[in-house]
């Protein structure tokens, strides 16, 4: 970085050997994280306590044996299910929600193919991480969704 530039020389862009690093690393980090996670879960499920495994009840709507996992189910139910802006988990909203974000990713994805077509590197690193984020809001809607709807059901289920 030190050494000064000859006339007519430029630094070489990084960007894109960066966006390639993430575009191969990113997904097999995911990968193998995804992979390892649910062996350690099941290897050592004491150690995760009674809040994992409430939360994984709940996700299957079950309430459990166990009186004091019961009850943290109970507890997480109910706020799941009375969350402050839950109602925006209801069936038109998310439909919005996922158009909403979809437009999004397509607007920044349209931006990113400008960046690339016009050969700007950082700019198209720059839109590629900004098109991310609506995908990744687009994909924990329905998760949020389906949640909620597992609350719902231990609630009603427990009256």
């Amino acid at each position: 970085m030190s050494d000064p530039l000859r006339p007519g020389e430029e630094i070489p862009p990084l960007a894109t050997e960066f966006l390639a690093a993430g575009l191969l690393l990113g997904p097999l980090c995911g990968a193998v994280t995804g992979a390892v996670a649910p062996l350690l879960a099941r290897r050592f499920p004491e150690r995760l306590g009674t809040a994992w495994t409430a939360g994984r009840l709940m996700l299957r709507g079950e309430v459990g044996d166990d009186p004091e996992i019961a009850a943290r189910v109970m507890q997480l139910a109910y706020r799941t299910a009375h969350a402050r802006a839950s109602f925006l988990l209801e069936r038109p909203f998310v439909h919005l929600s996922l158009a909403f974000w979809g437009l999004g990713a397509a607007g920044f994805g349209y931006y990113a193919f400008l960046a690339h077509a016009g050969g700007d590197a950082e700019s198209t690193l720059f839109f590629a991480l900004l098109t991310s984020l609506p995908l990744c809001m687009a994909a924990m809607t329905p998760i949020a969704a389906y949640n909620r709807f597992q609350a719902r059901r231990i609630l009603a289920g427990a009256e």
